[in-house]
């Protein structure tokens, strides 16, 4: 192989990491929107609940169906990214491994300057963030339920909140 091979594994690299950065970027200023909605919505949903002006619960119900559901979808984005980084960076091994075997330099680790590490510790903490958060969503819904049941039927409420365990 010659020059013009190097050049371009060495501009494939380039671009690999190019791409790397973009997505993290993305995925970052995604997440913030994201987390910010669902703040916001389940904010107003609680303080709502607290100050007892729900005239119906259908609302909150779906709200909340909504939000688990996009919070899933994150969850799976979030660790698919993860993987996806992982590829990248094998790949920019593999096309480093090629360089320098075309290049005939001593046989050392590649290096890359993919900090695979750092996106994939980044990408589980925003996924272990939406899974509290889906799992805060139930919690509203279930609380909401059962605050309705006590105002609707509280002698129901009360034998409930009797019985043995």
């Amino acid at each position: 192989m010659d020059k013009q091979d190097i050049i371009l594994l060495t501009k494939e690299i380039d671009e690999h990491h190019q791409y790397t950065r973009t997505n993290i970027q993305l995925l970052v200023q995604w997440f913030i929107f994201f987390a910010t909605a669902n703040y916001v919505v389940f904010g107003l949903f609680a303080v709502k609940m607290v100050e007892g002006v729900f005239k119906s619960l259908r609302i909150l119900w779906v709200a909340t169906a909504i939000f688990v559901v996009v919070n899933l979808f994150g969850i799976v984005l979030c660790f698919e990214a993860r993987r996806q980084f992982r590829r990248t960076r094998d790949r920019i091994i593999s096309l480093s491994a090629k360089i320098q075997e075309l290049t005939s330099a001593p046989s050392t680790d590649p290096v890359v300057v993919l900090p695979h590490a750092d996106y994939s510790r980044v990408m589980v903490l925003m996924g272990l963030t939406l899974l509290c958060m889906l799992i805060t969503w139930a919690a509203l819904a279930v609380i909401a339920g059962l605050k309705s049941v006590s105002t609707a039927h509280p002698e129901l409420f009360f034998l409930l909140a009797l019985q043995p365990t």
